[in-house]
């Protein structure tokens, strides 16, 4: 039996890892929290109560390289490594994020397809594209200190149904794509930026409030959205871009203000129930007649 081998059949339980080097596929908090929920530990230093030291080139000389050498504490390379430690992680169904963690990085639970639920700490500051087609998640509470979630974070979590930000500034492009059982999304009032497809394919939200505060609504952010009805577009959005609500089948009622002065390419198509709520004499009042788009007339 290999080491592989003997981890696969025995597990993590009791064992110390010292990481030679910096790793390609792991930041050094996510990869101690791996072992952790194992009953492993990571060790700075190469020692006889090392079980293993972890390396990007197992045949390096380096100096914890040569003295596991010198021990017989075997060598792993990381990407083995890196594919052992997830399969043992996909198991569990309830993830608890340690207290210690600030950034949850790229990839960190990326296609961890029986987790459900996400317990982060309140300490934790940024969220990188990190849940990436976890498809079975359905609850995480997101802390109050998050000031960053990058783009695509949640993208493909088709069971995630509800989401309450906290207060960022900006919502990526690909956030919350294709996350087709969310129905419920809290936006803070100084999110002023939502990216392209930040909620593409989310076809059970039937309606969303946005900030006051918005500037920035980007391509496509609501596309194939097949189940919003009702949306009220900010003073501060000035551009309605391409393909914003392209396969929004079942929109029936969009706001728009006197200050929008440009609605893209395709930005409605397929809306056939669309009626647009706009100032008398306004660029949308324009469109929407200029279209075949029927319009109600409300007051500035």
């Amino acid at each position: 039996m290999n080491n592989m081998e003997s981890i696969c059949e025995n597990g993590l339980n009791g064992l110390t890892f010292v990481i030679d080097g910096k790793l390609r596929n792991w930041f050094p908090d996510i990869l101690s929290y791996y072992l952790d929920i194992h009953g492993a530990k990571l060790k700075q230093s190469v020692t006889k109560q090392c079980n293993y030291l972890v390396s990007t080139n197992p045949s390096s000389e380096t100096v914890k390289a040569k003295r596991a050498r010198e021990l017989q504490i075997p060598v792993l390379a990381e990407d083995e490594f890196y594919f052992l430690i997830r399969k043992l992680y996909h198991d569990g169904e309830t993830v608890l994020v340690p207290s210690w963690v600030k950034c949850i990085p790229q990839g960190a639970f990326s296609l961890c397809k029986t987790m459900k639920t996400v317990i982060l700490p309140e300490n934790l500051l940024e969220i990188g594209s990190a849940f990436i087609d976890c498809t079975n998640l359905v609850t995480i509470t997101i802390p109050a200190r998050v000031h960053l979630i990058d783009a695509a974070a949640f993208q493909g979590c088709s069971s995630l149904k509800t989401i309450v930000l906290p207060l960022i500034k900006s919502i990526r492009f690909n956030t919350f794509r294709d996350c087709k059982s969310l129905s419920s999304v809290t936006i803070p009032d100084c999110v002023t930026f939502i990216d392209n497809s930040a909620f593409q394919g989310c076809a059970s939200l039937e309606t969303i409030k946005l900030p006051e505060k918005l500037e920035f609504l980007g391509k496509e952010v609501f596309r194939d959205c097949s189940e919003l009805k009702t949306i009220s577009i900010p003073n501060g959005v000035h551009v309605i871009r391409h393909h914003t609500f392209l396969g929004c089948n079942k929109l029936q009622h969009v706001y728009l203000s006197p200050e929008l002065h440009t609605i893209e390419y395709k930005a409605f198509q397929g809306c056939k129930k669309l009626t647009i709520h706009a100032p008398a004499n306004s660029y949308a009042e324009q469109f929407a007649k200029k279209n075949g788009i029927p319009v109600s007339l409300v007051s500035e």
